[in-house]
């Protein structure tokens, strides 16, 4: 679950950093919940009580499985092949998002964010997951538990 916590803290903020900069800080966070209150999440730029916490806890929850199953093929990568697996994954998460949930996706980030800032965001989800993997296999060089990490 390390991985996701990881991947789920980096990407949140560089969405804010991408909404920050075209001056609607939330917009590319709040476009997540778009599959459960529409384009008022996509439109929604600042914070609501309502759409910007079900967008981190869906991010969350979406990262946390994400981050389980990469560390679960991905634990005893190091290296170049940690971060190629980690690469190739994003790009797996990309195609499931673009393609076979087309109704979510192309209205949500997709809608929100620029071409060159969506490939930022899945190298930066690339970056943490490996990053998350590698943290969580330190950590049971030390003894402690990295179950699920």
């Amino acid at each position: 679950m390390q991985a996701g916590i990881v991947s789920w803290a980096a990407t949140i903020g560089v969405l804010i950093g991408f909404g920050r900069a075209r001056g609607a800080v939330l917009q590319p966070l709040n476009s997540i919940a778009h599959p459960f209150f529409g384009t008022r999440a996509v439109m929604m730029q600042g914070f609501d009580w309502i759409v910007t916490p079900a967008a981190i806890v869906l991010h969350l929850i979406v990262l946390a499985i994400a981050g389980v199953i990469f560390a679960l093929f991905a634990a005893r990568l190091r290296g170049l092949r940690l971060a190629g697996a980690a690469i190739a994954y994003a790009l797996l998460f990309w195609l499931v998002n673009r393609l076979i949930l087309p109704g979510s996706h192309p209205a949500g980030l997709a809608g929100v964010l620029s071409r060159w800032e969506l490939s930022v965001f899945y190298l930066v989800l690339a970056a943490s997951l490996a990053l998350g993997v590698k943290l969580g296999v330190g950590r049971r060089g030390t003894g402690e538990a990295a179950v699920g990490s």
